[in-house]
């Protein structure tokens, strides 16, 4: 149940506020005492705004981002005295006298208000734990490809704060050269209009020129309208994978030559032991006997 605060000098008002507000809402009636605990409206008339909008206008900014919504009650002669200045503390005005169906109306659409910045702030919240997620490098850029934000892990992929990116570099001063008429081109055709789903295997270069593997998957940005916004994409460290596939293709090609090195050997050994047998049969017919220690004799009884 949402709790309303009533800071209403008038005593007679501030009964009849309890009174229409205390079958639907948790109603707290207060002189100041109150404003540093939790409340989702505050309602109050001109002598307590006199009193505490200073105090007001703290705890609005407590609750920030969160909407923190004040409704104002006065009178129609009062009401000169609302100045620009003003809105910073009160969100809405009811002039007296007051219906008790636009009371609870104007009470509604206000609380509906907060509810609204709850949700944005916890939206919010959790796109920045995503941006910042500590695996992935996120960037946005604009229609030219220069940065206009980029996550802390990948300016710590280039080597950089975000503020030595952000405004400075553009996606194609980050990707080595070789790659640059690739992407320019891919930047091109999104510009016209195309889509389609990129992940592209590239090397990246930080700030000191030296460089990286990376899978970039880059999307573009649209306005409702459907005109190109900029560019947005995530941006993968893969250096440790590549280097792993790298040395897994290294053992491959050291035991594929030593398994030819081997195949080698079995063929010259049994070449060399056919020569030697044919030269024993030849010392046999001449009347020479082989020797007793000769390393071919049992392999020839065997066969």
């Amino acid at each position: 149940m949402h709790r309303l605060l009533l800071l209403v000098a008038h005593h007679e008002n501030r009964r009849l506020l309890e009174e229409w507000l205390g079958d639907r809402y948790e109603v707290a009636i207060s002189e100041g005492e109150e404003l540093g605990q939790p409340f989702d409206l505050g309602i109050l008339d001109g002598p307590a705004l006199d009193l505490l909008q200073e105090r007001i206008e703290e705890r609005r900014r407590q609750e920030e981002p969160v909407l923190l919504p004040h409704l104002l009650i006065t009178s129609r002669a009062d009401v000169r005295m609302v100045t620009r200045q003003l809105w910073r503390t009160i969100d809405e005005i009811l002039l007296t006298p007051i219906e008790k169906i636009e009371l609870l109306a104007r009470v509604e659409i206000l609380l509906r208000a907060r509810r609204l910045s709850v949700e944005l702030a916890e939206l919010t919240a959790r796109m920045e734990q995503i941006l910042e997620n500590p695996l992935v490098g996120v960037y946005e850029a604009d229609s030219s490809g220069r940065f206009v934000y980029v996550n802390r892990h990948l300016a710590n992929m280039y080597g950089a704060t975000p503020g030595e990116v952000v405004g400075r570099l553009g996606m194609l001063d980050v990707i080595a050269p070789e790659y640059r008429e690739m992407l320019a081109g891919r930047m091109a055709q999104r510009r016209a209009g195309r889509e389609w789903l990129d992940m592209l295997e590239v090397q990246l270069l930080r700030k000191d020129g030296s460089r990286f593997d990376a899978l970039v998957a880059p999307a573009a940005s649209r306005r409702p309208d459907g005109t190109l916004r900029g560019f947005v994409g995530m941006v993968v460290d893969i250096s440790e994978r590549k280097r792993l596939e790298r040395e897994l293709q290294d053992k491959f090609e050291q035991q594929r030559k030593l398994l030819r090195l081997m195949a080698g050997r079995e063929i010259r050994m049994a070449e060399l032991k056919d020569v030697i047998r044919r030269l024993r049969r030849q010392l046999q017919e001449a009347g020479i006997a082989p020797a007793a220690d000769d390393p071919l004799a049992g392999e020839e009884q065997e066969e």
